[in-house]
């Protein structure tokens, strides 16, 4: 979605969806792990986003950006134009094209 990586996470009775890159090193927020219902933990150095809000416990000065939500149909919903605006503005220094092979 607007060339944005984003990461859905499923947890109690709630979804959330943020951007998907782990912002100290920049690695797939999907390879790391749920700790409890508490934490999204990054797959590379362990570092922890509250699940309700995106904020590193380890630093708070790390925040995940968060996405509007909602659940239509037993379908998963994101604001795209809220995703595209937050992409227009912070640009990304990944070229997906090379990960992915195209």
């Amino acid at each position: 979605m607007a060339d944005i990586d984003l990461v859905i996470v499923h947890f109690d009775d709630a979804v959330s969806v943020f951007y998907g890159r782990y912002l100290h090193r920049g690695a797939l927020m999907y390879d790391g792990f749920v700790d409890g219902n508490d934490n999204l933990i990054c797959g590379v150095h362990n570092w922890d986003y509250k699940l309700e809000i995106g904020i590193s416990e380890y630093n708070n000065s790390e925040v995940l950006e968060k996405f509007s939500t909602w659940i239509e149909g037993g379908d998963v919903l994101v604001d795209e134009d809220e995703v595209r605006a937050w992409g227009n503005d912070n640009p990304q220094p990944f070229n997906r094209d090379a990960y992915l092979g195209l």
